[in-house]
Formats: structure tokens, C-alpha cells, sequence
């Protein structure tokens, strides 16, 4: 080591170094003769060839520079570097050695791992071209990397995103900043994909990281459209969500429809868990028929029995998906109670036309509500014709306006005779 130049200070320097540092001759092949114990524990134990061509080092590419990268083992190694020609010796010496990640730098293969996404898609461009795609972009959008590169993305964005990103774009270059814009680009099978986008800009490049979020903005639109019908639903109790795929023919329920209606959460056509299934599936189904013949027919219910046979009464709206034209969404909610009362006043209405007393049910304004038709009878009318308010009476007396005087008399407490 003394013909080296190199004494025992030098060595105890190099050794109590908490930074690497090693030693390699100045001649073909360049071994490595002399290392400290940090540069051994990271590198030099597991060299099986100790030279700088083992380190896959080309040392005639930093002839003219003071610091280097050297990666070995995935890993990113940053070394200051001392040419022989600098300090009169016969041998290269790398100092002030550090392990790269350690600094939060990803080794170049972790950045390659990040290039290879194939979930979001990145490009690097200049002017209004780009010039590098990842693989990304063929499954996202359909086209290979070379069929977008060097050429201009403008016919490709939507006009109003288009002059949205324009303006964002000048106010980046000038800044060299960054910003979010979502633009809908046309893919190779001319459908558009909304895009959100991530621009940064340096001197002489700008940098996109993009992802596909058109299912998130269709089942956005899906979730305003139904709130929009359920703030006209309010009035009504269990309100439910649905959705039918007209290609797939899946009729999906939310939870809370499901449930009371005793059916599963996705009834795909042809896969019926039972009969009761089938048979929901097949009114839904004849009720967008409907809809879809005539779109003024989006009010529709259903009335059936449950397995414990309870009486269930639904009522529903239609309307076609703002978020996908093959899709069918509405709401529906439990009109039970309300049919349930609707029947019972059918009954008692039947009940009274049909009596064998003559009876009058009329509300303060004169309006029949009930005529039995034995007071119709009485009155000389048929069982058919329409007696709607007492006013009709009129004809069977000399004073006209009678009716007025049985109101106030009935209000009252009285007897009208």
C-alpha cells in the first residue's frame, strides 16, 4: 500500500469513514484493492468479481466528472470520485459513499416498476406532443404508444375540455407549475373515457399522469339522479333504488329493497333463486316495456303476497339512465298502507251504494261523495246516472237553492227534511 502513496493515516481515515469509500487500481480491469467496512457490508461481501467491470462500471464515462451513480443489487449508490490525474496517484478513489434510498430516491428499478403502471397512464411530452407512453395507454384507451406520439392530441380531446385545458396549459408554461383537469378523450373504438389528469411542467417538458374515471362519473351521475328522485319522493315511506341493464337484463335492488321484497340484491333473467323471483322480475321487466314504447308511462305498481302471505303494494317511477343509455334507474316505494285504505273505502263505498236505506253522503260544499242507490231511487234518478252534488236536486222543488239551507242546517246540528 506504501507504493500506492497510501500511508496509515490515510487507511485509518478511509476505515473510521462513515461514508464509503474504496480504492481501484488505475489499470485494466481496475480492482478494488483497498475498501472501508461500510462500503464491504453493502457491496463489497457480496462481489464476486472485485473490479469495477464486476460493479457493471464503465470507469471511461466519468472521466470528466466528480460524482457518479453506481447501482448494484436494485439499489442506487451516490460516490464523489477522484481521478489519478487529480491527485498524482495510480488509483481512483471513491469517497463520500451513500446508499441513495436511504434519502427517499427510488432505485432506477423501482422507477422503472412505476413507469410500467398499468393502471394510470404516463407521458412525458414537449410543446403539445408527446414523446414517451407507457404501456398503460393500450389498455385504458385502446391505441399502442407509438400511434400517439409526436402528433397533436387536439382532435382527440372534447371541444369544451379542449378549451378548458388550454387555458390551464398557458397559465402551467408560464409558471412551470401544475394542475387537475378532467378531459374526455376518444379511444381507438371512438367511445370517450374521462380522463383526470395531472399536468407539471418543467423548462423544456411537461409531465401527465391520467386515470380512467369514467366509472366513477357514471355511477356519480347515477347516485344525483336518484336523489333528484327521491327529494320528489320524500312524502313516501321505504324508498327504494333500482337499476336494469337492458343488455345484460340484471334488475339490481338497493338493500332496502331487496329485503322487502324478499328477493336477492342482483336478479340476472333466467337464474331465478323461485317462483316469487321470476314473477318480480317479469313485472319489472313488462314495465319497462312499457316505459320504453311510451317514456309518459314512468309511473307504475305492483301489488303481490309475500311467502307469509303478506299483502305488499308498490309504487314506482322510470327513467332512463343519464349515465348509461343501455340502463333503466328509478325508485319504488311501499304503498301498502295506502292501497290497504284505498280497499277498505272501496268496501264501505259498495257497502253504502248498496244499503237498503237511502243514504246521502255529502261534504259541506254540496258535493255527493255516496249515494246509495236507494236515495237515488227516492230521488227519481237511475242507478247509472252520475248524482255528483246536491244542487241536482233542485228540479224536485219549487225553491231553488235549497241545498244551500240543508248545508247550514247539517253544520249546525239540525235535522234536514
Amino acid at each position: 500500500m506504501e507504493e500506492r502513496g497510501i500511508n496509515s493515516t490515510f487507511k485509518k481515515l478511509i476505515y473510521e469513514s462513515s461514508e464509503m469509500v474504496f480504492l481501484a487500481d488505475d489499470t485494466y480491469p481496475y480492482s478494488i484493492f483497498y475498501a472501508n467496512e461500510v462500503f464491504e457490508e453493502l457491496i463489497g461481501n457480496k462481489l464476486e468479481n472485485r473490479t469495477l467491470a464486476g460493479l457493471g462500471l464503465d470507469i471511461n464515462a466519468y472521466i470528466f466528472k466528480e460524482e457518479l451513480i453506481l447501482t448494484y443489487d436494485d439499489k442506487d449508490f451516490g460516490f464523489r470520485l477522484e481521478l489519478p490525474q487529480d491527485s498524482a496517484s495510480n488509483y481512483f478513489l471513491f469517497y463520500k459513499g451513500i446508499e441513495l434510498q436511504k434519502h427517499g430516491n427510488p432505485t432506477r428499478h423501482q422507477t422503472q416498476l412505476f413507469f410500467e403502471s398499468r393502471l394510470d397512464l404516463i407521458a412525458i411530452g414537449k410543446h403539445d406532443f408527446l414523446t414517451y407512453l407507457n404501456q398503460a395507454i393500450q389498455p385504458i384507451l385502446g391505441y399502442l404508444p407509438e400511434e400517439l406520439l409526436n402528433t397533436s392530441l387536439c382532435d382527440f380531446i372534447q371541444s369544451e375540455d379542449l378549451n378548458a385545458l388550454k387555458k390551464q396549459w398557458e397559465r402551467g408554461k408560464e409558471g412551470k407549475g401544475e394542475f387537475l383537469q378532467q378531459i374526455h378523450f376518444k379511444s381507438k373504438d371512438n367511445t370517450w373515457i374521462l380522463l383526470e389528469c395531472s399536468f407539471q411542467f418543467s423548462e423544456d417538458n411537461f409531465f401527465v399522469i391520467a386515470r380512467d374515471i369514467s366509472d366513477q362519473e357514471i355511477e356519480k351521475k347515477k347516485i344525483l339522479q336518484l336523489n333528484q328522485l327521491k327529494k320528489e319522493a320524500i312524502n313516501f315511506s321505504s324508498v327504494f333504488s333500482w337499476e336494469y341493464d337492458a343488455v345484460l337484463k340484471n334488475l339490481c335492488f338497493e338493500e332496502l329493497g331487496a329485503t322487502r321484497l324478499a328477493v336477492s340484491d342482483v336478479i340476472e333473467n333466467d337464474k331465478f333463486v323461485n317462483e316469487h323471483e321470476e314473477f318480480i322480475f317479469r313485472h319489472f321487466e313488462n314495465e319497462f316495456q312499457k316505459f320504453l314504447t311510451d317514456s309518459s308511462l314512468s309511473d307504475f305498481s305492483l301489488e303481490f303476497y309475500t311467502g307469509e302471505n303478506q299483502f305488499i303494494a308498490l309504487a314506482g317511477k322510470i327513467e332512463k339512465s343519464l349515465a348509461s343509455p343501455t340502463s333503466l334507474i328509478g325508485l319504488a316505494w311501499d304503498a301498502s298502507s295506502r292501497v290497504a285504505y284505498e280497499n277498505k273505502i272501496s268496501l264501505l263505498e259498495t257497502l253504502i251504494t248498496n244499503s237498503p236505506d237511502a243514504i246521502l253522503i255529502v261534504k259541506s260544499t254540496g258535493e255527493i261523495l255516496i249515494c246509495s242507490d236507494e236515495a237515488k231511487g227516492l230521488f227519481g234518478f237511475n242507478k247509472i246516472e252520475d248524482l255528483s252534488h246536491v244542487q241536482q236536486l233542485d228540479v224536485l222543488f219549487d225553491k231553488a237553492g235549497l241545498w244551500e239551507e240543508w248545508m247550514e242546517m247539517a253544520e249546525t246540528g239540525g235535522f234536514v227534511k
